[in-house]
C-alpha cells in the first residue's frame, strides 16, 4: 500500500494569524464604503475621505502596452458619427470646448507652478489635434517651450573624445572606416522610422512616439559642456530643469508681457514669422489656452495677480489677430507696390547711390584689389535733363527714356582714349554707355552709339537680332525662329510717378535730402487734403517752377503718415538697451551732430555722414525758407504714401526702414543739389515753417503694436 505525498507550504490557512496588538479587523459583512469627503469651494487642504484619512494619488499608466502577443484583441464597436460632427473643423471643436468647464479640480492650496502644469496637462488631453495638421501641434510644442512646461535636453560632449579629435592625423580622413574604433555613439535621428517584425504578421505593440519639438535656434550655436565621466550628466539635466522652472515662474509672475514676448520678439527671432500661417495660427492657440486657465479657475486665489494679467493678455491677442497678418501685408506693399514709394525711388534712384557708395568704401578699404575702369569725366557730358523728368512722364514704347550726349570730338581727338579695339572687348563709346545706363538706371539693352566698328558677342549691348556665341554684324537677317533674343520680355515696367501725381515739377523742385535708416512709431495717420491749395504771397523770387506749390500738390492726392522714433525696440550693447539710428553715408543736408557722452554715441554716422551731409547743405541766409537740422532722436518724420497703402498702417505699429528726406533744390548746394545739370532755376522762396516730406526707401521690418522684448 503506496502513501500518498504530504505537500507542505508556507503559509495554510487556517489557521489564520493573530491580528497584531491593538487592531481589530472588521468582517467583510460589516464593512460599509464612505467614500470621499465632500469639500466646499472655499475649504482649503488636501482630500479626505470619509474618515479623514488623506487620500493618496495613483500614478497613471497613460504609454503602458500590452506585454503578450497571444490574447485575443475584443474590437470596440465604433460609434456612430454624425455627419454634422464629422465636419466640424478643429477650431470649431475647441471653440464648443471652451465654453464649458472640464470638471477638473485644483487644489488651491497647492503651489501655483504645480497647478499650472496640472492645467497645462488637462488642456493637452482635452483637446482634440488634427491628425492630418502635425503643424498645429509642432507650434503649440514651441509655445510649452517657451513658457517652461516642455523641456529642452541639454547638449555635452566628452572631453576625452574632444582630445582624439585635436590629436588625430589627416590621415584618419581617408580611413575604410572611421567610426570603426571610436568610442563615440552615432546619433539617432528623432524622425527615424524603425519597423519591428513580429511572427505571423502580428504589429508591434509599440506605439510610435510623437516627434520631439525643434528647440529653439538660440540653443544650436550653442557650443557643448565637456564631461569628464557619466556623473557629470545628471548636472545638466538639473541646469535645463532650474531653467524651464524659472521661465514658468517668469509666465506666472506676469503672463501679458510674456505673451507679448511670445507674438512679438520671440516669434521673430524664431522665424515663425515667415510662414505666412503662423501669424493666424500662434494667437489662436495661446487665446484657447488663456480662456482655458480663465474658465478652469486654476487661479483663483492669485484673482488680482495672475487672472487680471491674463484678461489683459486677452486685448493683446486682440490686437495681434489684426496687426500679425499686417506686418506681411505691409512688407509686401511697402515700398515697391506703392506707386508714390517706388516712383521717387525711379527717380532720384537711391539704390544706385547706395550702390555706389558702397563700393567706393571696399575700394577704399581693398586698394590692392581694386581696379580702375571707365572713362575720365572730361570725356564725356550727360544731359539729366531728360533724367529728370522720365520719372514724371510716361515711357513711350519704342523710345529711349534717357538722352545721352557724348563729345564725340573730345573722344576722337583724343589719342590715349581711343585705341583699336580687340575683337570680343567693349569699345570706350560702349563703357561709357554703361557707366552711365547703370547710374541714371535705364535698361543695358538699349543699343549703343555707332562707333564705326559694328561687332557684337553673346549678351552684348545691341544684339537685338541674332544672339549668340562669336562676332556677327548688326544687320545680319537670320530665318531661326530662336533667333529673337526675347529680352524685353523679362523686364519690369520702369514704375513712374506719372499715374500718382501726373505732369508734375517735382524733378525741378526737390531732390533726395538727408538718408535715415531707423526704426519708428506710427503716430497718426492724415488722409488727402482736398482742401489743400497753394496761392503765392509775392515773396518767392524766380520764374521756375514753385516748391511749395509742388509740396500743396502732394498733400492733396497722397496721405500722410507721421511716424516718432522708437528707440527702445530691441535690446542691444548701446545704452540704456537702445538701437541707435544711423545717418547713411550719402546723405545729403542738415542733421544734429551728437558728440559721443561717455564713450558712447547716441547717433551712428556711416562714414563721415556727420560731416558730408551737413556739407552739401546750403547756408542759412535767410532769404529761402532753410528747414532746421533734422535730429533722429527727437524729430518725427511725415512719409508720404498711397491711399490705398495707409489702409493698412495701423496707429502704433512698427516700421525700420530707409527714409528719404524730400529736400527742396534750393536747401542744398547748387553743385549737390543738381540745380546746374538741370538748367532750371526753381523759384527762391522765403518763409513757412520748413517742414519737409519723406519717402520710404526700404522696408527692413515691421513691428505690431504691442512689441515687446525678453
Amino acid at each position: 500500500m503506496t502513501s500518498k505525498l504530504i505537500t507542505s507550504h508556507r503559509f495554510t490557512f487556517p489557521p489564520f494569524p493573530a491580528p497584531p496588538e491593538g487592531v481589530s479587523i472588521i468582517p467583510y459583512r460589516d464593512f460599509k464604503d464612505l467614500g470621499l469627503k465632500k469639500q466646499n469651494d472655499d475649504e482649503t487642504g488636501p482630500e479626505v475621505d470619509g474618515l479623514g484619512i488623506q487620500t493618496v494619488a495613483l500614478k497613471a499608466h497613460e504609454d503602458d502596452f500590452c506585454k503578450t502577443r497571444n490574447i485575443q484583441r475584443v474590437e470596440s464597436a465604433t460609434p456612430e458619427i454624425d455627419a454634422a460632427r464629422a465636419s466640424r473643423t478643429w477650431v470649431e471643436v475647441w471653440e464648443d470646448l471652451s465654453k464649458r468647464p472640464s470638471g477638473q479640480r485644483y487644489n488651491p492650496g497647492s503651489h501655483r507652478t504645480d497647478r499650472f502644469h496640472e492645467a497645462t496637462s488637462q488642456f493637452n488631453k482635452s483637446r482634440t489635434w488634427p491628425p492630418r495638421d502635425k503643424h498645429v501641434r509642432e507650434m503649440w510644442d514651441q509655445f510649452q517651450i517657451f513658457i517652461g512646461i516642455l523641456n529642452v535636453p541639454p547638449v555635452w560632449r566628452p572631453v576625452q573624445e574632444q582630445k582624439e579629435l585635436n590629436n588625430e592625423d589627416d590621415d584618419d580622413d581617408f580611413e575604410d572606416n572611421p567610426t570603426e574604433n571610436s568610442s563615440v555613439e552615432l546619433p539617432r535621428d528623432n524622425n527615424q522610422k524603425i519597423s519591428l517584425r513580429t511572427e505571423d504578421g502580428e504589429r508591434s505593440q509599440n506605439t510610435k512616439k510623437r516627434r520631439i519639438p525643434r528647440p529653439p535656434y538660440h540653443l544650436y550655436d550653442k557650443i557643448p559642456a565637456e564631461i569628464e565621466s557619466s556623473d557629470d550628466i545628471p548636472e545638466l539635466y538639473r541646469g535645463t530643469h532650474e531653467e524651464r522652472a524659472d521661465q514658468a515662474i517668469e509666465f506666472l509672475g506676469n503672463p501679458e508681457r510674456s505673451i507679448r514676448i511670445f507674438l512679438s520678439s520671440y516669434m521673430r527671432k524664431q522665424g515663425f514669422h515667415f510662414l505666412e500661417r503662423n501669424l493666424k495660427l500662434l494667437p489662436l492657440l495661446v487665446r484657447f489656452y488663456v480662456k482655458f486657465l480663465l474658465t478652469e479657475g486654476v487661479f483663483k486665489t492669485e484673482q488680482e495677480d495672475i487672472e487680471v494679467s491674463l484678461r489683459k493678455a486677452l486685448l493683446v491677442l486682440d490686437l495681434a489677430d489684426i496687426e500679425l497678418p499686417l506686418t506681411s501685408q505691409i512688407t509686401k506693399r511697402l515700398p515697391y507696390n506703392d506707386l508714390f514709394s517706388s516712383g521717387c525711388e525711379s527717380l532720384f534712384g537711391i539704390s544706385a547711390q547706395e550702390q555706389e557708395f558702397f563700393n567706393q568704401i571696399w575700394h577704399e578699404n581693398h586698394p590692392d584689389m581694386s581696379t580702375a575702369t571707365g572713362l575720365s569725366s572730361t570725356h564725356a557730358e550727360v544731359s539729366s535733363t531728360a533724367a529728370a523728368t522720365r520719372a514724371s512722364t510716361p515711357v513711350q514704347e519704342g523710345q529711349v527714356p534717357l538722352e545721352v550726349d557724348i563729345d564725340a570730338a573730345g573722344l576722337e581727338n583724343d589719342s590715349e582714349t581711343l585705341e583699336t579695339p580687340v575683337q570680343g572687348e567693349p569699345t570706350d563709346a560702349e563703357k561709357l554707355f554703361k557707366e552711365t545706363a547703370f547710374d541714371e538706371g535705364i535698361s543695358l539693352d538699349d543699343r549703343p552709339l555707332s562707333t564705326g566698328v559694328e561687332t557684337a558677342a553673346w549678351g552684348s549691348l545691341g544684339d537685338d537680332e541674332t544672339p549668340g556665341w562669336g562676332s556677327a554684324e548688326f544687320d545680319t537677317v537670320s530665318d531661326d525662329p530662336w533667333a529673337s533674343s526675347g529680352g524685353d520680355e523679362w523686364l519690369f515696367d520702369e514704375k513712374t510717378l506719372f499715374p500718382v501725381l501726373g505732369a508734375t515739377a517735382l524733378p525741378f523742385t526737390h531732390t533726395s535730402g538727408v538718408v535715415e535708416c531707423s526704426m519708428r512709431r506710427i503716430q497718426s495717420i492724415i488722409p488727402p487734403d482736398d482742401s489743400a491749395f497753394y496761392a503765392d504771397d509775392g515773396r518767392s523770387v524766380g520764374s521756375g517752377p514753385s516748391a511749395k506749390a509742388v509740396e500743396a500738390d502732394l498733400s492733396s492726392r497722397l496721405s500722410k503718415v507721421v511716424l516718432k522714433p522708437w528707440l527702445d525696440w530691441e535690446i542691444g550693447e548701446e545704452k540704456d538697451g537702445k538701437v541707435l539710428p544711423q545717418i547713411k553715408g550719402f546723405s545729403r543736408g542738415r542733421v544734429v551732430v551728437y558728440t559721443q557722452d561717455d564713450g558712447e554715441a547716441l547717433i551712428e554716422y556711416e562714414d563721415g555722414a556727420d560731416i558730408k551731409s551737413n556739407a552739401a547743405a546750403a547756408p542759412e541766409d535767410g532769404a529761402n525758407s532753410v528747414p532746421p537740422a533734422h535730429d533722429p532722436l527727437n524729430h518725427q518724420i511725415t512719409i508720404l504714401v498711397d491711399p490705398d497703402t495707409a489702409k493698412l498702417l495701423k496707429v502704433g505699429m512698427g516700421l525700420n526702414g530707409k527714409w528719404v528726406q524730400l529736400a527742396r533744390m534750393t536747401d542744398l548746394k547748387s553743385g549737390d543739389a543738381g540745380i546746374a545739370e538741370s538748367g532750371i532755376q526753381p523759384k527762391e522762396e522765403s518763409g513757412g515753417d520748413g517742414q519737409r516730406f519723406w519717402y520710404l526707401y526700404k522696408m527692413l521690418m515691421v513691428l505690431p503694436s504691442y512689441h515687446a522684448n525678453a
